[in-house]
């Protein structure tokens, strides 16, 4: 027993040796240099958790700029291709955008429906998502929602000239601001007035801290979802279980009484729900139904 177990452990070492070193030597294959290990690529500093990935991604980019076009790099053995030259840049977006259209970030519409958006979907999904969402974005809808934003930008003046008198003019503006996203999200979006800037207790201020929470359990999901296989492999979400489902169940159950009681208010919420009324089978079978 002992010696099987020696031998079937020498061999999944020797497998994942071998697996490492073939996808280590990626880029070479093709030509094209890379830095970085296999499992941390340029961002060993993100995983000690001392700069994000955008500024490794700037310190590299200062340093090489003037050398290096494109490179590869790697994520949790993912392969990672780097673009730095403007011209190449502009072409992969606009003439050979469809040969691009991974953005490598998991998501999984059916069963999670927050990872869906247009920073993950892909291919014809996201083709299909931008078509139906870009209309809802004309400066004549967005207008409507101006007087929405409008009183969420009065109140948070109210509540910060209180704020600044209780406490001798020392005010934490970044915590103010967050209350101030907070309402303009929850208005807009869901249709609902969370008041986060007069209750700093309000469940969609405390859901936004939960779901923006820093620490170690928040990064790795964060990198785990830049490498999509590992992230379907752990059944990896977007966003935290409570988060989840505080969200499904609001954005639902505020539908649902808009479309039962015929409830308007100019927001983004309802031209969602035009959206949804007016949804072709192809938006329907995106979503799995």
């Amino acid at each position: 027993m002992l010696s099987t177990a020696v031998t079937l452990t020498c061999v999944a070492l020797v497998t994942l040796a071998l697996y490492l070193y073939w996808i280590g030597t990626f880029w070479k294959r093709k030509g094209v240099p890379s830095f970085g290990n296999v499992i941390t690529g340029l961002f060993q500093d993100t995983f000690r958790m001392e700069k994000s990935v955008a500024v490794c991604l700037k310190d590299f980019y200062d340093k090489s700029k003037h050398e290096l076009k494109f490179y590869g790099t790697y994520v949790l053995t993912m392969p990672v291709l780097v673009i730095q030259d403007r011209e190449i840049i502009k072409q992969v977006f606009i003439k050979e955008y469809a040969s691009f259209a991974s953005h490598a970030i998991y998501y999984d519409a059916a069963k999670d429906p927050l990872s869906a958006n247009l920073f993950s979907l892909e291919s014809l999904d996201w083709k299909f998502m931008r078509t139906k969402l870009t209309p809802t974005f004309t400066s004549g809808k967005v207008k409507y929602m101006f007087t929405t934003v409008q009183e969420c930008v009065s109140n948070f003046h109210k509540a910060v000239d209180r704020e600044r008198l209780n406490n001798n003019d020392v005010i934490n503006f970044r915590e103010q601001l967050a209350r101030l996203g907070t309402d303009i999200i929850s208005s807009v979006a869901f249709g609902i007035e969370a008041n986060s800037v007069e209750n700093k207790d309000a469940v969609f201020r405390q859901m936004g801290k939960q779901h923006f929470q820093s620490g170690f359990i928040t990064f790795c999901r964060f990198m785990i979802r830049m490498n999509y296989k590992l992230c379907k492999i752990l059944d990896i979400r977007a966003a935290r279980p409570a988060v989840n489902k505080f969200i499904m169940e609001t954005f639902t159950r505020t539908v649902e009484y808009r479309e039962k009681n015929n409830v308007t208010r100019n927001d983004f919420l309802d031209l969602l729900i035009r959206l949804k009324n007016d949804d072709t089978r192809t938006g329907n079978d995106f979503y799995g139904t």
